[in-house]
């Protein structure tokens, strides 16, 4: 029954990552009811040794590639199912499995960055050696900075970089020109760990974050569990129809339009001045 257990939840959580979503420890805990090393395990050691490439950003797991091995992977676990007598509780999951795997994992709207591939490995060396590049930007003008992340925000890369200790985002595929200097820096791991948190170009590590709380419906608040906007994201009630979540943002552009793509689903409780400003932007809108 164990195992029996154990594939299904896997196959649960592959189905999530082939969707091109998002899971965290946490959150399996409170879904499957398993253990903190149990879930542990799932992502560190039961995917991976499968062949699944699980990556780690902040707090949350992702699908990091799509190995040409999964699709082998994926049967074994199917033929396991098949010769353990429980293959029909779990081929609902492996259908969808596969059919994500060719199909929805295509469809993520996400920029094609493959003929840049060389400035990306570039850039990749240059934060990893902690070496400052130089580059031309696709506004004419020239910078000198320090390179600290590749991050992909709402479908686009963007380099994630300090310009004389000032916290700036550049759009990947705008550098032109890039250099790589001799010149070498240093950076607080603290700075590094405030720009897990960022969920767009909005997001200001230097400024004291503020805290947001969310009214999600039932359907919405599946979806933040599954994709959580940032790593400070938790759940702070559940109610018969939804829950509430507290989140911590730097400016509200963080989160202003993912509460507009979701509206009547989501709704601000906090910062009152925050909702209201949504409503009245809404409002302008709809009477202009």
């Amino acid at each position: 029954m164990r195992t029996k257990d154990t594939l299904r939840n896997l196959l649960k959580i592959l189905n999530i990552l082939y969707s091109g979503g998002y899971v965290t420890i946490k959150g399996l805990i409170e879904e499957y009811g398993i253990k903190d090393r149990t879930a542990s395990r799932y992502l560190n050691e039961y995917l991976p040794d499968a062949g699944f490439s699980i990556e780690k950003v902040g707090r949350k797991f992702r699908l990091a590639n799509k190995n040409p091995e999964i699709t082998g992977a994926i049967e074994a676990i199917e033929n396991f199912a098949k010769e353990a007598g429980f293959y029909n509780d779990i081929k609902d999951f492996i259908k969808t499995i596969k059919q994500n795997s060719l199909s929805t994992y295509m469809k993520l709207h996400i920029e094609n960055i493959g003929d840049y591939i060389e400035n990306v490995n570039l850039i990749e060396n240059a934060i990893k050696q902690k070496r400052m590049i130089k580059f031309t930007y696709d506004n004419g003008y020239e910078y000198e900075v320090k390179p600290l992340k590749i991050a992909n925000f709402e479908g686009y890369w963007y380099l994630l970089a300090l310009d004389e200790d000032k916290y700036k985002t550049f759009h990947l595929k705008s550098i032109k020109n890039l250099k790589f200097l001799k010149k070498s820096f240093e950076i607080s791991p603290t700075f590094l760990e405030k720009l897990d948190n960022a969920i767009n170009v909005w997001f200001e590590p230097n400024k004291e974050p503020f805290k947001v709380v969310l009214k999600a419906d039932e359907w919405a608040s599946k979806y933040l569990k599954r994709i959580p906007l940032n790593p400070t994201q938790k759940e702070i009630e559940k109610l018969p129809d939804g829950s509430i979540f507290e989140i911590k943002i730097t400016h509200e552009m963080e989160i202003k339009r993912f509460v507009k793509s979701f509206l009547p689903q989501i709704k601000v409780i906090e910062p009152k001045w925050l909702d209201d400003k949504i409503k009245e932007e809404i409002k302008e809108y709809l009477y202009k």
